[in-house]
């Protein structure tokens, strides 16, 4: 993690904003049949206790909460509390526990309502001591622990590889994937299941503008070289439709699974 590329800190400080959330739910919210596949593969009922941590604006929580008995949400960020409170209030659901800390700063016992049946970290696994991290998600769960994450580069880390040297004068490096994640469960004596799906992501702008400044905060677009630089390689990369420009990109993801009622632990004095 302290090897990675990286211009805005930590992962909960990209959505410290109301309007950046706002933005990140819009975006989701367009990938709807992801949604819907995460939620129904979903092994949950109406007396299931789930664990959402690094929930966002509620992405996966609120769709949970209407169909199990009680959801606690973990969230960070300013602006991602702030429209998950929101939306919870608004959708008037009374079994939704909100709790705005970093993982990393949680109290099981005095944080949460655990055991919870279903723990799961979606694509929120910014937490440096991720050993660490999955063993204070262990101690909430009695069942099933779910870990969301990518192997190899994403769509718009293809896109940092190939303009970073250009903007910053030296190689990119990507945060870890999941082989690094499988290897820490492994040595933890977890041996999860591991299911792998192909990711198409769309991204439509009304202008190239547009998506300069979306892709500014990530891509650390502070001058106006580098502004031009940006300009011209989204220029060789967008897509036109009807007047819009599109970016397109396609991953590979991950969701990393086991019991934690260790049904499937490694024994490890065999395996050392």
């Amino acid at each position: 993690m302290n090897r990675s590329s990286r211009v805005t800190g930590e992962c909960a400080t990209m959505w410290q904003t109301k309007e950046k959330a706002l933005e990140y739910l819009k975006n989701a919210l367009n990938d709807n049949d992801r949604i819907e596949r995460e939620v129904n593969t979903l092994p949950v009922g109406p007396k299931t206790k789930v664990l959402d941590i690094g929930s966002g604006p509620g992405i996966l929580a609120i769709p949970l909460a209407k169909r199990v008995k009680h959801v606690t949400a973990v969230e960070p960020s300013d602006g991602m509390m702030e429209v998950l409170l929101e939306r919870v209030e608004g959708e008037r659901l009374d079994n939704v526990k909100c709790v705005h800390k970093k993982w990393e700063d949680i109290s099981v016992e005095k944080d949460l309502l655990p055991p919870y049946d279903i723990v799961i970290a979606s694509y929120s696994l910014g937490m440096k001591n991720i050993k660490d991290a999955i063993s204070s998600m262990n101690q909430a769960a009695s069942g099933r622990v779910y870990l969301y994450w990518f192997a190899g580069l994403n769509s718009w880390e293809r896109e940092m590889k190939r303009l970073w040297p250009s903007l910053h004068g030296m190689e990119y490096h990507p945060g870890p994937k999941a082989d690094v994640l499988f290897n820490v469960l492994y040595g933890m004596g977890i041996c999860p299941h591991v299911e792998v799906s192909e990711h198409e992501r769309l991204q439509r702008y009304d202008s190239i503008e547009e998506a300069i400044s979306k892709f500014s905060d990530h891509f650390g677009i502070d001058t106006q070289e580098k502004h031009q630089l940006m300009e011209q390689h989204l220029h060789n990369v967008l897509e036109r439709d009807n007047g819009s420009f599109v970016h397109r990109g396609r991953s590979t993801r991950v969701k990393i699974w086991w019991d934690a009622n260790c049904n499937n632990t490694i024994n490890k004095e065999e395996n050392e």
